[in-house]
C-alpha cells in the first residue's frame, strides 16, 4: 500500500514538472514572439518620409497621400505597412496607376533607415480622342453618301499615350496642337490600338503635303483619315503602312492628278486595289 503511494506521488510529481516546463517555454515563446513583432514597431525603421519625383502634369501632393494610404494599417492585424522591411511595394504601385492613368510606370527605392522614395514616369501625349456631340458620324461610302465630312464638333477630349492608352481630360485646345481621334458611334475603350501605325501614316502623309487633320475609328478594323482638302482615306488596322502610303502616291499622282480637288474619298483596305470617289 504504501509502495503504491509512493509511485502515485511521484507520478503526480512528474506530471507537475511536465506541466511546469510546457508553461515556462509557452511563456518563454510568447516573450521571444512579442520580442520579434515588436522589432517592427520599433519608430526608426517606420517610414517616417515619403519623396516623390518625376511627376511634371500630376499634384506630387496627391501622390504622396496615396502612397501614404498603402502604408496604413497592419499585415494581419499585428505587422505595420510602413516597416521599411515590409512595405507593401507591389500594392503601392498597382494602387498609384490605378489611381493616376497618367502614370506609365513606378519605381519604389528604400533609402535606410525610414525614407521612401518614388519615381514615376508619366505618359506623354501622343495625340487626343475626343467624345463626339453629333448624334451620327458619316457613313460608310457602302452605306450611302457620307453627310459633314470635314466637321465634328470637338466635345471633351483626352489625351492618348505613345503606347495608344486613353488618359487624362486634355483643356480645349483652339488650334491642332495634336492629332484628333473619334470612335464612330461613341462606343468605349481604354486604348487606341495600332496607334504606332496610325501615326506613321499620317507623318508618312505629311511629307507629301497631306495633312490628316482627324482619324474616326469605325468599329474594330476601319480607320478613316480626313484631310484639310475635304477628302478622306480609308484603311484597315491591318494594313502595311509603307505599301499603304505607296498606293495613296501612286494613285494621287497617276489616277486623280488634277482632279483631287473633286476627291470624295480613297479606300486603301484591299491591298493594292485602290477604289476612290469623286464628289
Amino acid at each position: 500500500m504504501v509502495k503504491k503511494d509512493i509511485l502515485a506521488s511521484s507520478r503526480k510529481l512528474r506530471r507537475k514538472r511536465i506541466a511546469l516546463r510546457t508553461g515556462v517555454l509557452v511563456i518563454v515563446a510568447l516573450f521571444l514572439c512579442a520580442g520579434f513583432v515588436g522589432l517592427f514597431y520599433i519608430q526608426k525603421f517606420r517610414i517616417q518620409k515619403v519623396s516623390a519625383k518625376g511627376n511634371y502634369a500630376l499634384n506630387k501632393k496627391e501622390i504622396i497621400e496615396n502612397i501614404s494610404d498603402s502604408l496604413n494599417g497592419k499585415y494581419f492585424g499585428i505587422f505595420p505597412r510602413d516597416n521599411i522591411f515590409i512595405i507593401p511595394k507591389e500594392e503601392i504601385k498597382s494602387n498609384l496607376l490605378a489611381a493616376f492613368p497618367r502614370v506609365k510606370s513606378v519605381f519604389l527605392n528604400r533609402d535606410f533607415p525610414n525614407s521612401l522614395f518614388v519615381e514615376i514616369k508619366e505618359r506623354k501625349p501622343a495625340a487626343l480622342f475626343c467624345e463626339n456631340n453629333e448624334s451620327a458620324l458619316p457613313a460608310l461610302p457602302n452605306q450611302g453618301e457620307p453627310t459633314d465630312k470635314s466637321t465634328y464638333r470637338q466635345g471633351k477630349c483626352s489625351f492618348v499615350g505613345e503606347d495608344g492608352f486613353i488618359f487624362g481630360k486634355a483643356a480645349l485646345f483652339s488650334g491642332n496642337v495634336y492629332l484628333k481621334f473619334y470612335r464612330e458611334g461613341g462606343g468605349n475603350g481604354k486604348t487606341i490600338t495600332q496607334l504606332k501605325n496610325l501615326m506613321e501614316f499620317v507623318k508618312l502623309a505629311s511629307k507629301e503635303n497631306i495633312k490628316i487633320t482627324k482619324i474616326i475609328l469605325a468599329g474594330e478594323e476601319l480607320r478613316k483619315f480626313y484631310t484639310s482638302e475635304g477628302w478622306y482615306i480609308l484603311l484597315n488596322n491591318n494594313n502595311d503602312t509603307q505599301i499603304t502610303f505607296e498606293n495613296l502616291k501612286l494613285a494621287l499622282e497617276n489616277k486623280i492628278k488634277e482632279n483631287r480637288k473633286y476627291l470624295d474619298y480613297i479606300d486603301l483596305r484591299f491591298g493594292n486595289k485602290v477604289y476612290y470617289k469623286f464628289k
